[in-house]
Formats: C-alpha cells, sequence, structure tokens
C-alpha cells in the first residue's frame, strides 16, 4: 500500500475557520487593490482625452477639405451661370483672330478668376465640343478625353456640382447647359487632392489615416490601400459629414495622440503593481498551507486515473477535508472489488466463447477435411491426401496455439493457409489464394483465431456463390498503414449491396438482430483488449466481391510469449 499525506499542526481546526482566517489577510490588502483601479482610471481619462483629441483633429481636418469643396462650389456656380461664358463656348469662332479675343479677354480671364477664388483647387478644366476652342490651350479640352470615364453619365444628367474620385484626386464637374439645343455642350471639371488639403505641411501627415465615402456609404477614395480593413484596438475612428453628402472619416494611432501625463502612469503602476505583488504572495502561502491536503488528494486520484487503485490516504484529521479522505478510501475499496468482479466475469465470458468458436469448428473442418482425404483415396491422388493431411495437422496446431490466447501473425497466417489448401483441393482448385505480406510483420502479437472465419466465408459466401464461368481467387494482404497493422482478406464473389451490409455490419457491432457468430466473435474479442478504433470492418460491393479489413495495433511479439509457447511446445 502507498502512503500519501501526513498530519498538519492545525488539523483540529475546521476548514471554515482556516478559510475565515485567509479572508482577514485579504481584507487588510484589499486597500492596495485601489492601485489597480487608479491604474484604470487613469487608463479611461487617457483614453478620453485620446477620443477627444481625435474628434478634434477630424473637425479641423474635415472642415479643411468641407470649405475648399464649399469654394469651389460657389466659385463653379457663378462662372457656370456666366453668360459670355456659355456664348464663347457655344458658338463657332468667324476667325482664328476672333477665336483669340475671346481667350483673352473672357475664358483667360474666367479660369484666372476661379483660380484665385478656389486656391485649393490643382486645376480648372473646360472640357467641349466646340472643335474651334478645343485644341487652343492646355486647359480647354475636348469633351471626348472624359466620355470614357465611369462617371461621364451620371455627370452629364445633374445640375449641379458632381462629385466623383479617379485615383487619388477628388473631381467637381458642372455640367454648362447652353442657351441653345443645338450648342456644343461643355464641362467645367476641378481637381482637387484631399491629401494635400488635409496636411498643411506639404506632405502627408501620418498621424492618421483618412477615407472619403459617398452618399451611399462606398469607400472611394483613401489615404492607403486596406486602411478600411485594418482593424485595431489601438485606433480611433472619427467621421465628418461633408457638404456634398459624403464623410470623411479619420482614423488616428492612439499612441500619436496626446493622453494623459507618463509619470503618472508610471507611478500608479508601481503602486498597483506592489499591491498585486503583497497581494499575490499572501494568497499564494495561505492557499498552500491551507490547500495542500486537497492536493495530496487530487494526486491521489491521479494516480488511480493512470491504473494505480492501491493509492491509500492517510488522515485522521476531524475536519471535512478529513472527512473527504475517509470517504475516498472506502471508495477505493468498493472500486476495487466491483472491478475485480466485472474483469472476472469478462474474462471468464470471452474464454467460454472462444472455446465455444474453437469446439464449433473442430467437429465440422474435421468432418469436411476426411470426406474431402476419403474423396481423394478413392481417385489415389496420394500426393494431395498428404498435403492435406499436413494442413490439418498445422491448422489444429496453430488454431490450439498452446492454449495461448496470443499468437503472431505469422502463426494466424500459416492457421488461414492450412485452411484454404484443404478448401482448395476440396473444391478441385476452382479458385487460387495469393497472399502478400510486408516484410517483417510475421513477428508481430495478436489475437488468435481472428482471421479463420472470415476466410471460411471468403470460401462459403464468396467462392461458393460465384458465377462458374470465371475463375475465383481471394487475396490476403498484410500491411503496416499509419502506425497500425492492417490485414485485409478480400474475394470475387457475388459481394453485397449497401443495404445488406449495412445490416452486417450492425450485427456485428451489436446493434442489429444479423451477423455471424464468428464474425461478432472476433469484433468483441479485438475491442474488448485494444478498444476502438480497432476491429473489423467491412465494404464491398454488389457483383464486385466483398473485402475485409482488420485493423490491429502494431506490436512485436514478446519475448516472455515466445518462451513460454516453446515450454508448453510438445
Amino acid at each position: 500500500m502507498e502512503k500519501i499525506g501526513g498530519k498538519a499542526p492545525w488539523k483540529k481546526i475546521s476548514y471554515k475557520t482556516k478559510l475565515s482566517l485567509s479572508y482577514s489577510v485579504i481584507i487588510l490588502t484589499a486597500c492596495m487593490a485601489m492601485g489597480i483601479l487608479s491604474v484604470r482610471s487613469v487608463k479611461a481619462e487617457a483614453d478620453h482625452q485620446q477620443r477627444m483629441t481625435a474628434a478634434s483633429l477630424a473637425w479641423e481636418a474635415g472642415s479643411k477639405l468641407n470649405e475648399a469643396m464649399q469654394k469651389v462650389s460657389w466659385a463653379v456656380g457663378q462662372t457656370a451661370v456666366d453668360t459670355q461664358l456659355k456664348q464663347v463656348l457655344g458658338r463657332e469662332s468667324e476667325s482664328y483672330y476672333q477665336q483669340w479675343i475671346d481667350f483673352r479677354d473672357i475664358l483667360t480671364p474666367k479660369l484666372r478668376l476661379l483660380t484665385l477664388q478656389a486656391q485649393e483647387a490643382e486645376s480648372f478644366i473646360i472640357y467641349t465640343e466646340n472643335e474651334m476652342l478645343n485644341h487652343s490651350k492646355d486647359n480647354i479640352l475636348p469633351v471626348s478625353l472624359i466620355e470614357g470615364k465611369i462617371w461621364f453619365e451620371e455627370a452629364k444628367k445633374e445640375s449641379r456640382m458632381f462629385w466623383a474620385t479617379e485615383g487619388d484626386r477628388l473631381l467637381g464637374i458642372y455640367h454648362l447647359y447652353m442657351p441653345a439645343d443645338t450648342a456644343p455642350e461643355a464641362f467645367l471639371v476641378v481637381t482637387l487632392y484631399p491629401a494635400d488639403i488635409l496636411d498643411d505641411e506639404g506632405g502627408w501627415n501620418r498621424q492618421w489615416e483618412f477615407l472619403l465615402r459617398n452618399g451611399e456609404g462606398k469607400a472611394v477614395l483613401c489615404s492607403r490601400d486596406g486602411v478600411e480593413n485594418t482593424k485595431s484596438a489601438d485606433r480611433f475612428l472619427s467621421s465628418y459629414q461633408l457638404c456634398n453628402g459624403w464623410e470623411l472619416e479619420l482614423f488616428f494611432e492612439k499612441r500619436n495622440l496626446s493622453g494623459c501625463s507618463l509619470e503618472t502612469l508610471f507611478f500608479t503602476g508601481i503602486i498597483a503593481a506592489c499591491a498585486l505583488g503583497l497581494l499575490g504572495l499572501s494568497t499564494h502561502l495561505f492557499s498552500d498551507m491551507f490547500s495542500r491536503r486537497l492536493v495530496e488528494l487530487n494526486q491521489a486520484m491521479q494516480q488511480v486515473i493512470h491504473g494505480n487503485r492501491q493509492v491509500v490516504l492517510w488522515d485522521d484529521s476531524g475536519d471535512e477535508i478529513g472527512q473527504l479522505t475517509g470517504t475516498f478510501n472506502m471508495m477505493m475499496g468498493e472500486i476495487n472489488h466491483l472491478i475485480e468482479d466485472v474483469l472476472e466475469n469478462k474474462i471468464a465470458r470471452r474464454e467460454a466463447e472462444l472455446a465455444a468458436l474453437r469446439t464449433q469448428i473442430k467437429p465440422h473442418f474435421l468432418y469436411n477435411a476426411l470426406s474431402t482425404i476419403n474423396w481423394m483415396a478413392i481417385r489415389g491422388e496420394y500426393e494431395d491426401i498428404s498435403l492435406v493431411a499436413t494442413s490439418i495437422s498445422d491448422y489444429y496446431r496453430t488454431m490450439l496455439n498452446g492454449g495461448q490466447e496470443m499468437t503472431t501473425l505469422g502463426d494466424e497466417l500459416r492457421n488461414v493457409q492450412s485452411y484454404l489448401t484443404i478448401q482448395t483441393i476440396a473444391h478441385g482448385d476452382s479458385f487460387v489464394v495469393e497472399y502478400e505480406t510486408e516484410e517483417g510483420l510475421k513477428d508481430c502479437e495478436m489475437i488468435n483465431m481472428i482471421l479463420q472465419p472470415f476466410a471460411e466465408n471468403a470460401v462459403r459466401h464468396g467462392i461458393d456463390k460465384r458465377k462458374k464461368e470465371y475463375g475465383g481467387w481471394i487475396r490476403i494482404r498484410a500491411e503496416k498503414r499509419e502506425g497500425d497493422l492492417m490485414i485485409e482478406i478480400e474475394d470475387n464473389g457475388p459481394g453485397m449491396d449497401e443495404a445488406c451490409l449495412n445490416r452486417l455490419r450492425e450485427g456485428i457491432a451489436g446493434t442489429g438482430e444479423k451477423g455471424g457468430y464468428g464474425i461478432r466473435n472476433v469484433q468483441e474479442r479485438i475491442r474488448f483488449r485494444e478498444g476502438e478504433p480497432y476491429g473489423v470492418y467491412l465494404s464491398g460491393r454488389a457483383g464486385l466481391g466483398t473485402k475485409v479489413c482488420i485493423r490491429y495495433p502494431y506490436r512485436k511479439r514478446r519475448k516472455d510469449m515466445t518462451e513460454e509457447k516453446k515450454r508448453k511446445k510438445p
């Protein structure tokens, strides 16, 4: 018997009293927990300040962009209603001199005035269908250059400033309606760079990233690809509604925003750390002091889980843990008695089933083998008689296995080979048997008599029931797969449909009414000794034969088992 545990100086004190003492210490150290609350309060205040800063910066940046857009809209709106501008754009010049006068006195001053009124704009370009004008200046171009733009058709329908984006540019498009329906169409296009407007220093301000959404909420322009999908707990998002119904979103990194004093955070963190350290130390000491016997009880239970059922705890305390220890000892005694009874009953039942299976095989197989010998003796096939007699001897020797339940794959294959040799002769060599065994597997340890029932079924339900116009075959293959020993027994008999296979699987599993006794016996013996997923698996198709796969743990033969078999060998 293994002894765990021992006496403690305060074992006469109840566990409730011990917990009360530990609570007293925790109450004394609770005041230091205020440091933690202080840190949280400071962090919350810092977070609030950062949010306010982000909102202020967002309002400031949004106001800049909104003001620029309003200036552009106002300036373009004033120019768009100018009668002289529309007359020049809508008429054909009589001569190049007249065209030069129009540029000098009307078009150039109008465009220069636009530039002065909205200095935030990068450029003002008039696109016109008037062929006399659209080849003269860089800021007066043909409409054909913008007809393929995705925003052109929508801008053409608008009677006011239409906003669109192209790359990193913000475009304001105004359709200039002419007095006459037959007059050439014209568009005034303004280009803005939001990044330059938002950044006063001439280079993009990396304190934030921005994103523009149109009136439908779709992202149309951003300072960096992927900024919309970048999510982080270290960022703030602030937005500003622009004059055209669009929304400017700004993403701020917390580390770039001003917050609370680092010194305050530092000292608050030190206080909180000291409080946490003292509280952790005291909690550890007292919990270790009071829970040591619980730990010992848990260790004992872990040993039971790993198979050691002889654990006994010694504890004569009168508190609740002492009572629990006594209950554990009584429970282990009852469990040991129950396990011994159940295990003995299961072992006895398995041995009885195996003995019944062997008894069932002996007279049936021997009767058929003797009939075959008699038939061959009548026909004078003396060499075959010798082969059958030798096979019978090998068959019964490997089946009986010296009374041992465990054998090797090599002996199991010899047992099946002896059985199938007799069956091949009895069937007039109407089928062949193929053996494929991976090198080094014959020494693998396994349960005795698990292959013969499937070999017998392959003959009875496969070979005997196949169509006679083609030859029969049985293939037995053994290989190591995924760390386990896999044995397959396959025939080219009539096979089974899926419904029949399912009924047979249920019978083998013990959940159905049908299923061969021998096959179910093999399944239960493997599952009882090795557990899942080891066992028997069936597959096949109607008209294409049946395959049985036996999955078994890969283990080499134990030396003590070999020596014991040699001692018992006559």
